[in-house]
């Protein structure tokens, strides 16, 4: 008798077929953890202090007053300055800090700010350009701190402390794509870790 002829058949390795019925093993699944990692993997790396100010730059309010930008993508601020026509502009954690309110009623023209950059916006200072921004960190008016280094860092410490919880969203997800059936399912895992973290933003 002549043996069946033998059919190549694919083999699964079921140990990382994960919680099928969940989807935590399709692709969508796999790129929405991924993209949590990502995303709090970034706001980690953002989330680095300053130090100190690598320049401190003192200058002149122009006569015109602070103003918001026409951009719908974002909300900018922009301070004319009496030198060169330039523009002094917050970086995204210092409009943050102070908010954009407070800068508008606390800059007036001809105010002295003193403002702490980063150094290639300092060049673009002494240089010989027309009307760039300087983005700045930290910000005195008359003497009077608006956005102190303590602020700033604080801004980014908790711009650091909600990336551990975007990771810790990610990381909770890991264990199912080994999981085949799972005591706790996936969903009450993500709420709970989701709640805790909007307890701790509103806290």
């Amino acid at each position: 008798m002549t043996p069946a002829p033998h059919r190549h058949s694919r083999v699964r390795f079921s140990a990382i077929d994960g919680l099928s019925l969940s989807g935590m093993n399709s692709n969508f699944g796999k790129i929405s953890v991924l993209l949590l990692l990502l995303l709090g993997a970034a706001l980690l790396l953002s989330g680095n202090r300053l130090r100190s100010e690598e320049v401190l730059l003192r200058t002149t309010v122009a006569s015109a007053r602070p103003y918001n930008s026409g951009a719908k993508d974002r909300q900018l601020l922009l301070i004319p300055l009496q030198q060169k026509g330039l523009l002094a502009m917050p970086d995204e954690f210092a409009l943050v800090t102070a908010g954009p309110q407070r800068l508008l009623t606390s800059v007036q023209p001809g105010d002295t700010l003193q403002l702490g950059l980063a150094a290639p916006d300092a060049a673009i200072f002494d240089g010989d350009a027309n009307g760039p921004h300087l983005h700045f960190q930290t910000l005195q008016v008359n003497r009077q701190s608006i956005i102190s280094l303590a602020d700033y860092n604080r801004t980014l410490g908790g711009n650091s402390q909600i990336g551990w919880w975007v990771l810790a969203l990610g990381l909770s997800m890991l264990p199912y794509f080994f999981i085949g059936r799972p005591r706790l399912h996936p969903g009450w895992v993500f709420a709970g870790v989701l709640l805790a973290m909007l307890v701790w933003l509103l806290w």
